[in-house]
């Protein structure tokens, strides 16, 4: 457990070394890493990644890493995102400034990183990134130590002793903030989530109501438009499961921040990732709904859908609620998931209210 949350790679020396002559300066690459405890795609980077890494470079390559879900890190991602003037699609952790360059991703940092490093050394190294919240940060890190925000820690066993590489747990603390400091964070998008949420919630009351009350009902020949919309959703569900697996950033759109969702630590159950458990309820709904159009509508048939269709609503909405109050960040393509399971559900339910109506009649 001792290398889960690692999270500063760095040189002391050259922190706080003095001065020498510049034909004994050792020639180095010093780069800034923004991660997330909460983020899988973080500990990818820096268990696995950057490790070898810093071994075979040594001392001549220093990483800052910053933790994002602290006060003071997040501060200086924000102002990092400011200088680089990133779109949403670029947002989201892990991100690694090397120079004028920043890779974002598990994917684009292990591509390009090392290369970067390589050109830097050739070039006579590559100083601390000239953006005034990283330097002012780095000023403050003997404040942070005493405060126990940065705790120093020398490994030993996994590099050779001339190398003097130490590691920092640096911000290890989550940030503790409230409902309501979350969802500030970006209130417009996050306010869309909660009208989504909303919407659910009075459909899956209705929709249980019915069927309480009458059972679940077969349509004789179910409607097309509820495989259409179960392919449609697993489409996103796709997409978004090929996000996680690649690393790569999402096309997230002009409202909020679905790399952010992506990456944080609710994005995945049980270590399998949510993007999988949708796909699966899709392919499922689809299937199961052209099954049943072509058998003429099986009461069966017609429950199992109900039923995967009731619990993907259940899960969305728990999902959706932790988005704005518990993330502080939104990602459309999960809303629109949501939207569309919800429909589906309505769709399965509507046979239920058409035996309703047409009971007293029979009667």
């Amino acid at each position: 457990m001792k290398t889960l949350l690692l999270v500063l790679f760095a040189l002391l020396q050259p922190l706080a070394a003095p001065e020498v002559k510049q034909a004994d300066r050792v020639v180095q690459v010093r780069s800034v890493l923004f991660f997330a405890p909460s983020c899988p795609h973080c500990h990818e980077i820096m268990q696995d990644f950057l490790p070898p890494v810093l071994e075979r470079y040594g001392h001549q390559l220093v990483i800052l890493a910053i933790n994002v879900e602290t006060p003071e890190g997040l501060t200086v991602y924000r102002a990092v995102v400011s200088h680089f003037d990133l779109t949403p699609d670029r947002l989201g952790v892990p991100a690694l400034i090397v120079d004028d360059r920043m890779l974002v991703g598990s994917g684009e940092i292990p591509a390009d990183f090392p290369g970067l490093i390589d050109a830097g050394l050739a070039a006579g190294g590559i100083d601390w990134p000239r953006i005034a919240a990283v330097r002012a940060f780095m000023k403050d890190l003997t404040n942070l130590q005493e405060s126990g925000l940065v705790i120093a820690q020398t490994v030993d066993s996994a590099f050779d002793a001339d190398t003097a590489i130490s590691l920092f747990p640096s911000n290890t603390r989550k940030a503790e903030r409230t409902f309501a400091a979350n969802f500030a964070r970006d209130p417009i998008a996050n306010s869309v989530a909660v009208l989504v949420a909303v919407f659910m919630t009075v459909m899956l009351i209705r929709s249980l109501a019915a069927v309480v009350r009458s059972g679940i009902v077969a349509e004789a020949a179910p409607r097309l438009i509820v495989p259409v919309l179960a392919i449609i959703g697993a489409g996103i569900a796709a997409y978004l499961a090929y996000i996680e697996l690649s690393g790569d950033a999402a096309v997230c759109g002009p409202l909020g921040h679905c790399n952010e969702v992506q990456s944080s630590s609710y994005a995945q159950v049980l270590g399998v990732p949510v993007a999988f458990l949708g796909l699966s309820a899709y392919l499922c709904l689809a299937g199961g709904s052209l099954i049943n159009r072509m058998r003429g509508g099986t009461a069966a048939m017609g429950t199992i859908s109900w039923v995967v269709a009731f619990v993907g609503v259940l899960f969305s909405l728990y999902l959706t609620l932790l988005e704005p109050f518990v993330i502080g960040a939104t990602c459309m393509w999960c809303l629109t998931s949501a939207v569309l399971i919800t429909t589906i559900l309505h769709l399965l339910t509507d046979p239920v209210h058409n035996a309703q109506q047409q009971s007293p009649a029979a009667g």
